[in-house]
């Protein structure tokens, strides 16, 4: 059986001017692992070591953010000051073929679960009633700090 494997060796310079003419199309934001991607969708085969290097010394600067977390850092979506403050509610459906249906209110500071309710098919009424109702009861009296506070009456029709 024949090797039906060819390979051809790019020289440096080649394989430079190829990641040139990649940053001047992508700009300056792919780092090594997306660059070696973007490379190989356009048929140019580098490794990913030869790759960083070269985009080491032809993008610097951009390099050095990549590299202190510039844009590496995931921003924090929200910030809960005290328990009480947010409260998420999720459902899960993935045993609804069987008659089960979970639902969970959890709080955004502490992210312990404080209202819960399991019922055979959806039902807003019990939401409202097990979880809804019961998670702004268990919330009533919220913590700031080392002070205790009320916050405003809700009214619960």
């Amino acid at each position: 059986m024949k090797n039906i494997y060819t390979s051809v060796k790019i020289s440096l310079g080649v394989q430079q001017d190829s990641i040139a003419s990649a940053i001047q199309q992508t700009g300056s934001t792919y780092g090594r692992k997306m660059m070696t991607g973007y490379l190989l969708a356009d048929g140019v085969l580098a490794s990913e070591r030869r790759v960083g290097k070269i985009l080491k010394t032809m993008n610097r600067p951009y390099n050095e953010m990549r590299r202190r977390g510039a844009r590496n850092l995931n921003p924090v979506p929200y910030h809960a000051d005290y328990m009480g403050h947010k409260v998420h509610i999720d459902q899960n459906e993935k045993l609804i073929m069987f008659g089960v249906t979970h639902v969970l209110a959890i709080d955004g500071y502490s992210s312990k679960v404080v209202a819960h309710a399991t019922m055979p098919i959806k039902n807003t009424l019990t939401i409202y009633e097990d979880v809804y109702r019961v998670c702004c009861q268990n919330t009533d009296i919220t913590f700031k700090g080392n002070h205790t506070s009320k916050p405003h009456q809700q009214r619960i029709i």
